[in-house]
């Protein structure tokens, strides 16, 4: 984090100023400041104005929580007032779970925890799915929430890396929260095959049923080809990549298939243990998802694999007047993900 201050300091990062902070703002950076405009710079940043960002995946985080609440007054109709007091708990034992959960896992305290977003992606009232609560009556509330969230400690460093580069963040997105932009292809398993994780979701009926990490991705491989033939990471990645790409001979494939293989029966192990039913459909993204034994072993164990580029989601390729042919790999679809809500 030091270093890319300095890095931005060194590049003297600014940008004209907006003006006055927008006091309706619910960013949690709506009070950063901006400065004036650096003539001289040359960094990309220099004109921008506004910024939407990820954060990387092993620190933000997405959850899915789901609450259920028994109404006392169940023949009252719900009014707007006690809509809001409802949705309020919902939210708040949904934080504290998620909190409390996670805070076990990685060993830091509940209320260490920073939530960002939250989206509310379905409602039932005794069993039956409504817009809202207000107008309905019943006995039984579910709710299915999602959630991002992060340390504290890392929101604190971040906000102050954007405030050096003199950005205005207006919302910090998991690519997850926009599910929705793959619905053209069906249910099935999403896997994003990244550098330190594997991130997934499962889509049933259209709608978003769960998500779920583990700490096997892309780098693993790389690191395992790097002790075994004693060659630096650098090298590594190259050669990774002309082998996802079918570019060696027939000899170095299989010694490189054979180097693979416990680490990608360690993947293949990882991901039954986060989900007790595989659907039989599983679509790869993301850098890792071009190694073949990904697919191999998907395909031996009976399940369809499918890698998916930009252009295969309509809903995305609607949202760009720039072709997303352009965009011709995987390992483009999660950042393109945020793009459509700017």
């Amino acid at each position: 984090i030091s270093e890319t201050i300095k890095e931005a300091q060194e590049q003297s990062l600014t940008r004209p100023n907006l003006g006055e902070e927008d006091k309706s703002s619910s960013s949690p950076f709506a009070n950063a400041r901006v400065g004036e405009e650096d003539k001289s710079s040359s960094s990309p940043f220099a004109n921008a104005r506004v910024a939407k960002v990820s954060l990387p995946a092993d620190i933000f985080k997405v959850e899915v929580s789901f609450q259920s609440f028994f109404r006392k007054n169940f023949q009252k109709i719900i009014d707007e007032k006690e809509e809001k007091e409802i949705l309020e708990t919902a939210l708040t034992k949904g934080e504290k779970e998620i909190s409390q959960r996670f805070g076990k896992k990685i060993g830091i305290l509940p209320e260490d925890f920073k939530f960002l977003n939250f989206k509310i992606l379905e409602i039932k009232i005794n069993g039956y799915e409504v817009p809202k609560l207000s107008g309905y009556k019943g006995k039984n509330l579910d709710f299915k929430i999602l959630f991002t969230f992060l340390a504290k400690s890392y929101f604190e460093n971040y906000q102050k890396i954007f405030r050096e580069l003199k950005l205005e963040i207006l919302k910090i997105y998991h690519p997850f929260e926009k599910f929705n932009l793959f619905l053209n292809m069906g249910d099935g398993v999403f896997l994003d095959i990244g550098g330190e994780l594997t991130q997934g979701f499962l889509l049933k009926n259209g709608n978003l049923e769960k998500i779920f990490d583990f700490p096997v991705g892309a780098k693993r491989f790389s690191q395992t080809l790097s002790e075994t033939l004693g060659i630096l990471p650098a090298r590594c990645r190259a050669l990774k990549e002309r082998y996802s790409k079918g570019e060696l001979s027939e000899e170095v494939r299989k010694r490189v298939n054979q180097i693979f293989a416990k680490d990608i029966n360690l993947w293949f192990q990882n991901l039954n243990d986060n989900l007790k039913f595989l659907p039989k459909k599983v679509f790869l993204f993301g850098g890792g998802s071009l190694l073949p034994e990904i697919g191999e072993i998907l395909e031996q164990n009976e399940f369809l694999a499918k890698i998916i580029y930009p252009k295969d989601l309509t809903l995305l390729k609607d949202s760009f007047s720039t072709p997303l042919s352009l965009f011709d790999s995987p390992q483009y679809l999660p950042p393109l993900l945020i793009i459509p809500s700017v």
